[in-house]
């Protein structure tokens, strides 16, 4: 427009206006502060050549894949071919053509910013049809990339007035747009049906052949939606996001041989694109190419760190292969790279999937060492029922274990405690004073009643003299746990260690103010005395007392 410019002059300009520098909206406004006229239309080649004839270029925008979606991507167009019919262009994109079918604008969008000693030829043009279309559709697009896509629909969709073929088009690309990574075969559908509508215009472009391959896919009616998406490629060009949609129909349709080929020919457009790479590298390793596979990955990864899909696809290929410490340092490299991905639950469902595969087929308890840092509680308990069946390295199963009752989680603390019931384990708390003590401090001072509860079952099986005296102090006494569920738990236990002290503590319990403890109490004296003497926990205090009494008589007996 005879003033030279830069990206970082617009870069400049869009921050201090608050908008994006890529978004469409950001050149108009750019310009209008530049003191031109701008005008949008869309699906009129004849405001183009308007333009052309003033001496003034403009921009189209034309459709084009960008990732799953289809979006404008702009050209200049800076003078007309007569003897062709052919619009000639400078674009952004190094392989694609420098020229464009003047008709091609029939479904494109056309931006024009006209000096101020130009604007006269504007008069004719002002309230034509093509301007409110194009006022329209600038006007979706933007609400459409704010997220308010019923907004954006409402201003291209068929009650709003019509448009023609490029209006059908973009309420198309916005059905996909919102359908975008959602297998939702209303939208698409209503998408290919728009489709169809504008394709009734010609040229036919590529994007409508994807759309109805798109909608094919979706329906499984996989041949048609191959023939769709060669459509499209052919229509559009070589391109990634077309052959990668042709690639899954084919897979889909059983054609492995032709979909690795149709990557093989993505691959070679763009080497670094990760969406080809990962695709490759998991078709690949289903083959068994589990080198080729792995290569594929690990490149997708290097290029896109945060590629959660390709890290997870990489640790399911290291595990199948037994390299778990391998599998998880992928995992756990992706998750340091961003605070989001340190929660992403695609990760750690992956993380635990990789851990549980360790935990099944480690060979040796050394190697199980690593999961014992583990973030997921699910895994640290899964450690201790493992540790629990490694007889074969009893000692350094048992050292393992033994860590894991301090476990921050209050779950694993419970699982490794009850893994103790296992007989050799109970047998390593007869014989160790030292572990039989840390139990005993689980029972006494751990915050959480479930690991005290199980604390006490678990020592309520030992013969440990140590476990009898941790039992009474939990069940009578100054010490007594104040938790009920925790007495219980004591008192049951107890009935498998007969000698005074502990009957002397099971009839101080017949007085507990729980009855589910007096009752526990009871049940432990009949299993060691034979007979209840008249005691029922649900009694009546007066009754209770008497039984008491007939109980504490026994004890004086003896």
């Amino acid at each position: 427009l005879g003033r030279a410019t830069s990206a970082a002059e617009v870069a400049r300009w869009a921050r201090k206006a608050g908008r994006e520098p890529w978004h469409a909206g950001t050149l108009r406004g750019f310009l209008e502060a530049q003191g031109y006229e701008v005008i949008e239309a869309a699906g009129e080649p004849r405001i183009g050549d308007a333009l052309l004839r003033a001496g003034v270029p403009f921009v189209l925008w034309r459709l084009a894949p960008d990732g799953p979606a289809w979006r404008d991507q702009p050209s200049v167009v800076h003078a007309y071919d007569r003897a062709t019919g052919l619009w000639l262009l400078d674009t952004p994109d190094g392989r694609a053509l420098d020229i464009a079918l003047r008709t091609g604008a029939t479904k494109a969008r056309i931006l024009g910013a006209v000096p101020l000693g130009k604007r006269a030829f504007l008069k004719s043009l002002r309230g034509t049809l093509p301007l409110q279309v194009g006022l329209r559709i600038a006007q979706a697009l933007a609400l459409a990339d704010q997220g308010d896509f019923d907004s954006a629909l409402a201003r291209v969709g068929p009650e709003a007035p019509p448009g023609g073929a490029v209006q059908a088009l973009y309420h198309a690309v916005l059905l996909q747009r919102r359908a975008a990574g959602r297998t939702n075969a209303a939208l698409l559908g209503e998408a290919a049906a728009a489709a169809d509508v504008s394709r009734r215009t010609p040229p036919v472009l590529g994007v409508e052949a994807y759309l109805r391959g798109a909608a094919q896919a979706l329906a499984e009616e996989r041949q048609a939606a191959v023939a769709s998406f060669l459509l499209a490629e052919r229509l559009e060009g070589p391109n990634a996001t077309v052959l990668l949609a042709a690639f899954a129909a084919l897979l889909g349709a059983g054609r492995r041989d032709d979909a690795l080929a149709v990557l093989d020919r993505a691959r070679a457009l763009d080497p670094t694109d990760v969406r080809v790479l990962f695709h490759r590298g998991t078709t690949r390793s289903s083959r068994g190419d589990a080198a080729g596979a792995r290569g594929d990955l690990r490149r997708a990864l290097d290029l896109r760190p945060d590629a959660v899909g390709v890290a997870a696809a990489l640790a399911r290929l290291e595990v199948s292969a037994g390299h778990y410490d391998a599998a998880l340092e992928v995992l756990r490299a992706t998750m340091r790279h961003s605070k989001a991905l340190a929660d992403d639950p695609i990760l750690h469902r992956a993380q635990r999937a990789a851990e549980r595969e360790m935990i099944a087929n480690a060979p040796q308890v050394a190697d199980l060492r690593a999961l014992r840092r583990s973030p997921a509680p699910e895994t640290r308990r899964l450690l201790a029922y493992e540790l629990a069946r490694r007889t074969r390295e009893p000692e350094a199963a048992e050292a393992q274990l033994r860590s894991i009752l301090g476990d921050e989680d209050e779950g694993v603390r419970v699982t490794a405690l009850q893994v103790y019931l296992r007989p050799w384990l109970r047998r390593r708390i007869d014989e160790d004073a030292v572990l039989c003590r840390r139990i005993a401090q689980s029972l006494a001072e751990d915050p959480a009643v479930a690991v005290r509860s199980t604390a006490a079952t678990v020592l309520g099986r030992t013969r440990a003299a140590l476990a009898i005296r941790a039992l009474h102090g939990a069940l009578v006494g100054a010490a007594a746990d104040a938790d009920a569920s925790v007495r219980v738990a004591a008192a049951l236990g107890l009935a498998n260690h007969d000698n005074p002290e502990t009957r002397v503590a099971l009839v101080a319990g017949l007085r507990d103010a729980s009855e589910a403890v007096r009752k526990a109490a009871a049940g432990s004296l009949f299993q060691i005395a034979g007979t209840k003497r008249g005691f029922a926990a649900g009694a009546s205090p007066e009754a209770r007392a008497a039984a008491v009494a007939a109980w504490q008589a026994w004890l004086d007996e003896r």
